[in-house]
C-alpha cells in the first residue's frame, strides 16, 4: 500500500532524507552539506537615490518619497504641519540661494587660504542634497568670483589711465589700442587663475576634459592625461589641471568677445555705407535725409545768434 505523504508539512530535513532514499544516494558523497542548510529566495535590492524613482507615475511618486524628499521633476514631497512648512520653506530658500552660497564658497577659501598655519578653517554650508543644485553652486562659485574680479581689474586700471598718475612711458603704453587688447588677456588669465588656485572644489572635482574623458573614455582617449584629471590625481595634480584649463578657457572667451565687437562693428558700417551715394546724383538722397525746410533759412547776420535761434 502506497504511503500518502503530506510534502507541506515535512521540515526540510525530512524533505532531504527522503529525496537521498527515493534516489538511492544516502551517503555524504565528501562535502559537508548541512541537512539544516535553507535555500533562501534571492533578495532583489532596490535603486537608491534619485533612480528609485524611474518608471513611476506622479502619484507613485509621491507615495513612494519620504517627506522633505526630493522627487525628480516635482520638487520636494511637502512635510506636514506648520513645521513642516517652515523647514521645507527654509530648505527651498536656501536651494535658490546657491549662486550666492556658490560666491561664499569662494571667499571662505581665499581667507582659509591666507590664514597662516594652526589657525582651524572657517566651516561652509553643507553640501545640497540635490546634485542638480549642488552643480549650479560650484559653477557660481568659479564664474562669477572670476567676471568680477576681471571687471575691478579693468575698471581701475582705466581710472588709473584716465587721471594720468601711472609712469610716462606706461601712460604711453596705455595709449595703444593692442596694448590695451593684450592686456586684457592678461587680466582674464590672472583673475580666472587666481579663482581656480583658491577655490578647493578645485582640488576635489574634475575638469571638463576629464569628466569627458570619464563618461566616455572611447571618443575622448586621445586627450593626454597630462592635461585631463583621472581618480590618480592628488589634490594638487587636480588643482593644478583645473587652473590651467581655466587659463585655456578665459583666453578663448576673449577672442570670442573680440570676434563679437568685430561682427557687430562690421554690420554698423554695412549700414552706414547705404547712407553714401554710390552714383551720380546720389547726393538727393543725402539731402533728403539731413534737410529740413528751415535748413536754407537765414534767421540772423549773427552766427551764434543764428545757431540758437535755429536749435529752439
Amino acid at each position: 500500500m502506497n504511503e500518502e505523504l503530506n510534502f507541506a508539512e515535512m521540515s526540510d530535513e525530512e524533505l532531504i532524507k527522503r529525496f537521498q532514499a527515493i534516489s538511492g544516494n544516502t551517503t555524504n558523497t565528501g562535502s559537508n552539506v548541512s541537512t539544516d542548510t535553507q535555500i533562501k529566495p534571492e533578495t532583489v535590492v532596490a535603486p537608491e537615490g534619485e533612480n528609485r524613482f524611474e518608471g513611476m507615475t506622479r502619484k507613485e511618486k509621491l507615495n513612494a518619497a519620504e517627506p522633505g524628499e526630493l522627487i525628480p521633476g516635482f520638487g520636494r514631497k511637502p512635510r506636514e504641519g506648520v513645521g513642516g512648512f517652515v523647514q521645507d520653506t527654509l530648505q527651498n530658500t536656501g536651494e535658490s540661494l546657491a549662486p550666492a552660497v556658490g560666491v561664499l564658497d569662494t571667499i571662505t577659501d581665499v581667507i582659509n587660504m591666507a590664514s597662516p598655519n594652526g589657525i582651524p578653517d572657517i566651516p561652509k554650508v553643507p553640501e545640497y542634497e540635490a546634485k542638480s543644485v549642488q552643480a549650479v553652486r560650484n559653477i557660481s562659485g568659479l564664474i562669477i568670483p572670476s567676471l568680477g574680479l576681471r571687471s575691478l581689474a579693468i575698471q581701475g586700471f582705466s581710472k588709473i589711465h584716465a587721471a594720468g598718475k601711472a609712469a610716462p612711458w606706461l601712460q604711453k603704453l596705455g595709449n595703444s589700442k593692442s596694448f590695451s587688447y593684450f592686456s586684457k588677456f592678461g587680466i582674464d588669465i590672472g583673475t580666472g587663475g587666481f579663482v581656480d588656485y583658491a577655490a578647493e572644489q578645485n582640488q576635489k572635482d574634475d575638469n571638463l576634459l576629464g569628466t569627458l574623458k570619464g563618461y566616455w573614455p572611447k571618443t575622448f582617449q586621445w586627450i593626454p592625461e597630462s592635461v585631463a584629471t583621472d581618480a590618480d590625481d592628488t589634490p594638487g595634480e587636480k588643482r593644478a589641471k583645473n587652473v590651467g584649463e581655466g587659463a585655456i578657457f578665459n583666453v578663448l572667451s576673449s577672442i570670442i568677445e573680440g570676434a563679437a565687437y568685430l561682427t557687430k562693428a562690421g554690420r554698423s558700417i554695412k549700414r552706414t555705407s547705404q547712407f553714401i551715394p554710390a552714383k551720380e546724383g546720389g547726393t538727393k538722397n543725402i539731402d533728403t535725409l539731413t534737410k529740413d525746410e528751415f535748413t536754407d533759412i537765414k534767421f540772423s547776420d549773427n552766427p551764434i545768434e543764428d545757431n540758437v535761434l535755429r536749435g529752439s
